[in-house]
This record gives structure tokens, sequence and C-alpha cells, in this order.
């Protein structure tokens, strides 16, 4: 029997209730299966599209990817071996690349400073209730002294910044709690390693991409009084997405405000089983595809190069255990939520979903499940381009000036054979039969030669020098070599490369250089500071305060990222202070600063360094009355022109007296 898909719903009542539900359950199925195509074909178009939009970007990563591996490009490869030129590449752009990873690293993964922090309103609102109640009190208080009436409004008036100070106090403290259990939270999800390889990305390619904190389960062990468990708990999770597989609509000049991004991922058939019942997740979908009746290859899938893409892939991770998945997320017709069952609250305005698409099968569908539905996805560039999603890479910035530094090294080596190996004529007819043999060159080797048959004195062998000129090709690589510190802003004093016949010969003009060559170090962290840092650790802050419900000191704060400002300045204060404690000690000695000031110096550098100075250097009477008998016994060392050498201060545990050191700053003193 045929079964209308579209009955009349008033006459379900009238038939027999298991025909009525077999119609039931047609008409669901087929108002489910529809729409979740059309869902699919939707997005293998947005798909499509952000494909080529990519396409010159495309080929920077290619060419990023080939420039730290040291390699060149096939052509180029052709091109050089066509010449005859040796295939060294000088690593110019993966020498700059460790450069920032590793000072980035440093300084954002260090345990020991935090790169963001969680700050309470700074200007507390009053509820209602309670501005009714502190003049309910102050009422009561005129009243029971008898005090004119009055008074009561002045006095409400005095007690409201009492409240809200004591208010600011306990929010500044419910913020230092709330700022601990984000950061519990954040290493559950292994933020640092995550950020450490995003670093990586930043650092080499013209973009970096960071996922946001997402729920996971894991499987862990949990231990009881009553043994070891395995149990299966939510997690929060992050990862670094490849940005070969991160895709965006032409109108984005970032994540959030352009009309979809997309992830090509990939998932095992065990996560996709793993989803089927969960909240969001097209079973049947899933099963079709864990089924052996789906293929990619089948009729159903229309020839497309996105579907194309994905066969490939699909075959690539091995045709049965990896699935391709396209994960959509952005702006999507209501009226695609609506078909599939979702309600939304106004279908005649685009909604933010997440759609996630195997093949030409819908697995997943839902409303933007993160808060404030913000999309989880993060993007941030080592050169910022105003108005644009990516901007520039050191391989974007360096590839020219590589380009003619390697040119230069091959045409060297290539110039170094020439000149090394002798380049010779013979003249064969005048050699015996014996001594033919002229294809190498042996020393203390004799040939039998007859006589010249024109009669003239020429030798029977003649040798021709090849001009070297490697002093002008190491000339060019230097010029190229430099110009790429000048162009990327990343010089050899980042590497800890010293010229000293400049003024790096004193600690005052090292640390003049090394701050000027980390200012570029400390732009490309503020963009990581604002584009990851800070959106990413607010969203951390927004889900507690949305789903966490078994945390309950929630208050009113604001996420502050200062890697920048942060841990990079401490850095340098900490150098600043070593060296006002070299420049301060002499005159301590002379007791013109007084002990307690060398105390205080020491304390800073013990503090910066994650050590607690009260632990170490405790301020006590003793020890200030130490440190004042060490700088009087300093003077009278000084006096009888002995040279005093406590080891406590000073680099290399000498203390310098106040005729050494720089004289242009103990003359400037004196």
């Amino acid at each position: 029997m045929m079964i209308d898909p579209n009955p009349n719903p008033q006459s379900l009542d009238l038939i027999d209730p298991e025909l009525a539900k077999e119609i039931r359950d047609t008409v669901a199925q087929h108002a489910q299966s529809a729409p979740v195509s059309a869902v699919a074909g939707h997005v293998l178009t947005k798909m499509s599209l952000a494909y080529g939009n990519r396409a010159p970007i495309t080929k920077r990563l290619v060419d990023s990817t080939l420039a730290i591996r040291q390699e060149y490009s096939a052509e180029m490869k052709q091109q050089i071996e066509e010449s005859g030129q040796p295939d060294i590449h000088m690593g110019i752009v993966a020498n700059k690349v460790r450069t920032v990873a590793a000072w980035l690293t440093d300084i954002l993964t260090n345990g020991q400073y935090k790169i963001w922090t969680l700050d309470a309103t700074p200007e507390p609102s009053l509820p209602a209730d309670l501005m009714q109640l502190i003049q309910q009190r102050v009422v009561q208080e005129v009243q029971q002294f008898q005090m004119p009436p009055q008074y009561a409004q002045g006095a409400g008036d005095a007690l409201v910044p009492v409240v809200k100070q004591h208010i600011k106090a306990m929010a500044d403290e419910g913020a230092k709690e709330m700022s601990a259990h984000i950061e519990d939270k954040l290493n559950e999800a292994k933020f640092l390693t995550v950020l450490s390889e995003f670093i990586d990305d930043f650092a080499a390619y013209p973009y970096a991409v960071m996922s946001g904190i997402s729920v996971r389960t894991e499987r862990r062990l949990e231990y009881t009084p009553t043994g070891v468990n395995e149990v299966v708990k939510p997690v929060m999770a992050c990862y670094r997405v490849n940005p070969k597989d991160f895709y965006w609509s032409p109108d984005s000049t970032n994540c959030q405000n352009g009309e979809f991004v997309i992830e090509y991922a990939s998932l095992t058939n065990t996560d996709l089983f793993g989803c089927r019942d969960l909240p969001g997740f097209v079973k049947d979908s899933i099963d079709c595809i864990l089924g052996a009746g789906y293929s990619f290859n089948n009729t159903q899938y229309s020839q497309t190069h996105i579907e194309n893409l994905q066969k490939s892939t699909y075959q690539q991770l091995g045709n049965s255990n990896r699935f391709p998945v396209i994960k959509y997320v952005g702006k999507l017709a209501a009226k695609f939520l609506i078909d599939h069952g979702i309600s939304v609250a106004n279908p005649l305005v685009d909604v933010e979903a997440e759609v996630w698409v195997v093949g030409d099968k819908v697995v997943r569908l839902v409303e933007n499940p993160y808060p404030l539905g913000k999309r989880p996805y993060y993007i941030s560039s080592y050169t910022k381009l105003p108005g644009a999603m990516v901007g520039f890479g050191l391989n974007d910035i360096l590839q020219g000036v590589e380009r003619m530094a390697n040119a230069a090294a091959r045409n060297l080596v290539k110039n170094m054979s020439y000149a090394a190996g002798p380049i010779g004529e013979v003249d064969e007819g005048r050699l015996s039969d014996t001594d033919r043999e002229i294809t190498t060159v042996t020393p203390y080797r004799i040939y039998r030669v007859a006589s010249d048959p024109m009669g003239g004195q020429g030798p029977a062998f003649r040798f021709q020098t090849i001009p070297t000129i490697a002093s002008e090709l190491m000339a060019v690589y230097k010029m190229f070599s430099e110009e790429a510190d000048r162009i990327s802003g990343l010089n050899s004093l980042l590497l800890g490369q010293v010229d000293m016949a400049s003024s790096s010969r004193t600690a005052s003009g090292l640390s003049m250089l090394i701050a000027n060559a980390a200012k570029v170090i400390k732009n490309t962290i503020g963009s990581i500071d604002r584009d990851i840092i800070e959106p990413l650790i607010t969203s951390v802050y927004n889900w507690v305060l949305l789903y966490d419900s078994t945390f309950t000191g929630k208050v009113d704060a604001q996420v502050s990222a200062h890697g920048a400002n942060g841990a990079l300045q401490r850095e340098m204060n900490q150098a600043k202070t070593v060296e006002l404690l070299q420049l301060c000690t002499p005159y301590a000695q002379q007791g013109i600063v007084p002990p307690g000031t060398i105390i205080e110096f020491l304390r800073a550098i013990v503090g910066a360094s994650g050590y607690n100075p009260d632990t170490l250097l405790p301020q006590t009477n003793a020890s200030q009355m130490q440190m004042q008998n060490i700088m009087t016994a300093g003077q009278a060392a000084g006096s009888t022109g002995n040279t005093p050498q406590p080891s406590a201060f000073g680099a290399g545990g000498a203390v310098p007296s106040a005729g050494t050191g720089d004289g242009r700053m103990v003359g400037g003193a004196q």
C-alpha cells in the first residue's frame, strides 16, 4: 500500500492506530531527510566558495612549508639542476621562525608568569534593594539618637561610598577565586601546550588558528577509598587548528564578523559512533556512513571539486578508519533549522549554527552552542593587515631576500668548485700509447710525450685557472642576510649574538639594544593578546558564568591579557634591577647608599625569578645589621687599598669598587 507522505493530520484519528503510527513515522522521516540534504548542499556550496577564495593564500602556505623545511619547490629544483648548481638552502626564514617561536614560547608559556588577569568591575553598582536597606538603617539610627530628620539624607550619601568600597573588596576577592577556577579549567584543557603549538604556526605561516574551549568526554582513572575506577568524565579541551584546514567567507575580516568559517577535519569511525546518541547529531546519517552500504563513490554523490576533495581525503586517510568532515560555523537560514525540528527565536533572521557534513550527509546540526553565539575559532598573523582576515608571515616578508641569499650561496659553491679543480687541455697525439689515461690528475706522475711535430716548444698539457670571486659572493650573501635582519626586525641580539665593537660593551648599552630589538617581539605578542588570549579566556569566563553550576563564586569581571606589557616587561625590569644593583653596590660600600637599598634590590631579583623573597631574604634587623657590617668592612678595605669581594654582589661574585665599572656612570654620580 502506498502511503501519502503528506496526509491530512485531522484524518489520523479516524483510521487504525497502527496504520496511523506508520504514517506519522513516514511523515517524520520525510520531514527530516529532505531539509538535511538541503543543508548538506548549502554547506558544500559555501565550502566551494571558501576554497576558491583561499587559493592564493594556499600557495603562500605551501611556500612557507618549503621554507621551514629548507627545501625548494619542484620548479625551482629543476631550474637549479639545469644550471648545474648545488641545491643547498641556507634557511634564513627557518632561522627567523625558530627565533620568534623560541621568544614567544619562553614569554607566553612560562609557568612563572601569568599572561592574563581577571579584574573585578572598578565601579560596583549597588542594587536598589540594598540602597533601600541603607536608607532604612540610616533612618533608624537617626530616630534612635533623636537627630534631626534632615541628617538622614546626608548620612545615607556618606555611607554609600563605604558600602561600595566594601563590595569592591569582596568583588576583588571573588575575582581571585574565579581566576583560579578558570586557570584550573585551562590546565585541564592543556592550554599552554596548545598555545605553544599555535606559536609554532604563528611564526611559520601567514596565519595561525586556535580552537575555542569546548567540553569533551575523556576516560580517566579515579582514585577512591575503595580503589581505582575507570570513569568517563566531561573535561575542557582546546586544540591547534592546522592553517591548511581552515577556510572563511570572502566577507570575513575576523572569525566572528563574516558569513561563516569552516574547519576541514577528520573523525575516526569510533568518534562518529560515540556521537550518534549525543544531542545535535543526526543518528540516521551516522549509521548510514558507518554502514557497509555507504561509499564516497556512490551515485548520490555529485562530482564537484569539493566532493572530490573529500573523496581523495577519504582515500588518503585509509578508506574506512577515518572520515573527512566539513565543520561549518556561521550564518544559516532559519528555515533549515525549522524544517529539521529546531525552534528558533525569529524565523525571518539567519541563525548562527554549527553544521558537520561528511560526504553528502549532515551528521550534526545545532544552533551555535557556544556562549553568546561566538564562533569557537581565533586567528592571528605575525604582521597584521588592516581590514583583512590574513596578514603576512615571515616567509612572505623575507622570501625575496632569502632567494637572493640562496642564489649567492649556490653560485659561491659553484665558483669555488671550478676554482679548486684544474681545467686543462692536452695534445693527445704527443702521448705514448701507455700514457693515454688523461681523465685524472695525479701528483708525481710523469708522461712520455713526443716532440712537437710543428716544431714549437709548447707543452703537451696546458691548464687554465678559473678566477675565484668568493669574496664578492660572500659580501653579497652577507648584505642580504643583514637585510633580512633589518626587514624582519629580528637581529642577532635576539639570538644572543653580541657585537662587542658596538655600544653593547656596557651593561646599559646592551640593555638598550636588546630593548630596541625586542620591540618587534613585543608588538607580535600584543597581536596574540588581542586576537587569541583575551577572547579565548573571556569565552571560558562566559562558559563558567552560564553553564558551570559547580562553582558558586561568580563575579562581574573583565579579562585582561598582558603578555606584551607583562612577561616581557618583567624580564626587562629584572635586567634593569641587576644593573642598578651593580651600580649602587660601590656607593653602598662608601656609605652613600643605605644598606637596606641593596637588600631591596636583591629581594626584587629573587621575586622576579619566581622565588619567595620573604623566605630567602627576610627583612629583619639582624639582616640589616649584617649588611651594615659588610658595607663597613668594604669601606675599611677600600681605604687600605684592598678590594673587598663579598660574593653576594655583582656579576661573577665580585663587588665593583667605586673606581671601576662604567666610567660614565660613576663620573656622572660624583
